[in-house]
């Protein structure tokens, strides 16, 4: 495991973060220390907690796993490409996200960026167990991912990805952010996922041994339910 003070990036890595960090995404997924606590949860807000879905890191490396595996087998990526992942404020970004760093890919910040991969909700299933749509068309990738393994077997396609864990520390950082903090994020107001709160679906929590709570509002009541410690965007 690579310790942050030894990188030659390591002077501008705020000193309360976690001393270790891998220098790639599948290495900081692999290495959670509690990985069956919740991870990234999800609550549609009919009624406080209505609609409620919660990955535990465990079930979210899985799912990315399976996604992962079928980048490589199913559309025969190759490390180094641009990926575009337009799957909004749901638990399937953060998968596909996850899911493309480990392969590899760079996922673009932006949704207008010519990129050679588009993963978008025309193509994945926002159903809450990740089944198909029973109106899934030819395009559909849920039902072959379904098929992949849910262990990553192309470990040796993930990038260096020093710059990109570091640059989300300092996001994390600069949103007051802290070690083990639970963000709720307040997606009626967060509506750009893809420039300013690129990190939250997944890096945010992954690099301060986290979790991260979507909701389109966060009241005191949810916020005392879920145990959110810090809200955004800062009102």
């Amino acid at each position: 495991m690579r310790s942050l003070p030894q990188d030659p990036h390591a002077a501008r890595v705020p000193a309360d973060y976690p001393a270790t960090m891998q220098s790639d995404v599948w290495g900081l997924l692999s290495q959670v220390k509690s990985p069956e606590q919740p991870f990234v949860t999800v609550i549609d807000q009919g009624g406080i907690g209505s609609g409620r879905i919660e990955l535990s890191c465990t079930t979210l490396i899985n799912g990315a796993s399976k996604a992962a595996n079928g980048l490589v087998d199913i559309l025969d990526i190759e490390p180094g490409w641009c990926a575009q992942i337009d799957l909004g404020w749901t638990w399937q970004q953060s998968v596909w996200q996850a899911a493309a760093w480990m392969s590899g890919l760079q996922v673009s910040r932006t949704l207008d960026e010519p990129c050679d991969v588009v993963i978008d909700s025309s193509k994945i299933s926002m159903h809450p167990l990740g089944l198909p749509q029973p109106d899934s068309g030819p395009s559909d990738l849920t039902a072959e991912v379904l098929g992949q393994p849910d262990a990553w077997m192309y470990p040796n396609f993930h990038a260096e990805q020093a710059a990109l864990i570091e640059d989300a520390l300092h996001w994390a950082h600069n949103h007051g952010i802290t070690h083990g903090d639970r963000v709720g994020v307040e997606t009626d107001v967060a509506s750009n996922l893809s420039d300013e709160h690129f990190y939250l679906p997944l890096l945010v929590p992954l690099v301060v041994g986290g979790s991260v709570v979507f909701a389109p509002r966060v009241s005191s009541q949810l916020k005392e339910q879920e145990q959110i410690t810090r809200v955004l965007p800062a009102k």
